[in-house]
């Protein structure tokens, strides 16, 4: 027996005409709920560059086919915005929620970055901000930056710019860097009540300078932070976010599981470390080169292309994988024409015996076979 993800299906239907190949997917963490990204081959005469076409499917699984979620997704729209999901692309784990990152400009603003958030009741914007106060910033509204409000930084008022988003498993917190001279790390800027806290780095702090890359824990209590040259963790205490500990053999490239107890950094390699009684260690040796993945559990780990598993000893590989993952390996997305995505599954494919039919199809690697030749003989699926 050996385990392999199968196409599963047809591929999903194309939102809108004119797109191209998903260049992005993600995959929702039941595998349910799949979200690609391709460019929309069309340029508006206001802008300098292509849109991005964003679209959310759910997969049924009696009929195994795919279906356009309406009111999800889209393009922030008009000739004012483009690049949308060029640089950033994420989601909720549960499927709620979908963000990516556009270019802006209009006569009446100078070229800023936004970030939009779309859900099935609409998308919201998250603009470029001023704070009263550049060494304490705090989120003030949504109104879009104009030539008077876009001060330099030597002005006496920086503008922030929304750069990454990232999300808690159930969407309950929402995690956006801003950044200018200075970096910040806003929770929940676009929500009216509830958690505002934020993380500040300002230029020359304490932690470093140039701020890189950002993961939270799924349950929103952790956020590892890439900055000043290594990975650095602080968590949630209650009232504050709290310093607990640096990654010095680290790179910018991590994924972090629910609780935020396990985490696979690339660097030279995937190195992945657990926390057992406050105390951090890697977990096993290193695994091979490639953009990590952890699952909630943090038992299994993704590479790139391979899948491993933590036996209680070490990492044993378990298959080839494809595109995204859902939270258990055993489904994936890949991209499979314009504004479009294949599903697969896994499956446990019987072997190939001599004199027998026990295989109802085979594969080379994940493509579905009609017929085996040894030579010019004809050996499946006629009996030897």
């Amino acid at each position: 027996m050996s385990f392999v993800l199968r196409q599963k299906g047809q591929p999903s239907p194309q939102a809108v005409p004119g797109i191209g190949v998903p260049t992005r997917f993600i995959l929702s963490g039941d595998g349910l709920r799949a979200f690609h990204r391709s460019w929309y081959n069309f340029i508006f005469p206001a802008s300098p560059g292509y849109e991005g076409q964003i679209n959310a499917v759910d997969w049924n699984v009696i009929s195994n086919t795919w279906s356009i979620v309406a009111g999800m997704g889209g393009g922030s729209g008009g000739g004012e915005a483009w690049d949308e999901g060029a640089s950033e692309f994420k989601i909720s784990k549960n499927g709620v929620t979908v963000a990516w990152d556009f270019i802006y400009r209009s006569p009446n603003a100078f070229q800023y970055n936004g970030i939009t958030a779309s859900t099935v009741s609409g998308n919201r914007n998250i603009w470029a901000f001023v704070p009263a106060d550049p060494a304490n910033p705090l989120y003030v509204d949504g109104t879009t930056i104009t030539t008077n409000h876009n001060k330099p930084s030597g002005a006496g008022l920086q503008h922030y710019e929304p750069k990454k988003i990232r999300f808690s498993d159930n969407n309950n917190r929402i995690f956006v860097h801003f950044t200018s001279f200075n970096n910040t790390i806003e929770i929940n800027p676009e929500v009216e009540s509830g958690d505002k806290s934020k993380l500040w780095f300002p230029f020359g702090g304490i932690y470093g300078n140039n701020l890189q890359n950002f993961e939270v824990s799924g349950d929103g209590n952790h956020i590892f932070v890439f900055v000043g040259g290594s990975l650095k963790l602080f968590s949630w205490d209650g009232s504050t976010w709290q310093f607990s500990h640096e990654f010095t053999n680290s790179g910018p490239s991590c994924s972090v599981n629910f609780d935020g107890s396990i985490i696979a950094i690339q660097n030279s390699g995937v190195k992945v470390y657990k926390k057992t009684g406050g105390i951090w260690a890697q977990l096993g040796g290193d695994l091979p080169d490639g953009t990590p993945w952890v699952n909630s559990a943090g038992i299994l780990v993704n590479t790139g292309t391979s899948l491993y598993k933590w036996n209680g000893t070490s990492w044993v590989f378990q298959w080839t994988t494809l595109g995204a993952l859902s939270d258990n390996g055993e489904a994936a997305i890949t991209a499979a024409g314009a504004g479009s995505i294949q599903r697969y599954e896994l499956e446990d494919l019987p072997p190939i015996y001599k004199g027998s039919t026990i295989a109802s199809s085979i594969y080379a690697g994940s493509v579905i076979a009609n017929s085996a030749y040894y030579g010019s003989q004809k050996i499946w699926p006629t009996n030897l």
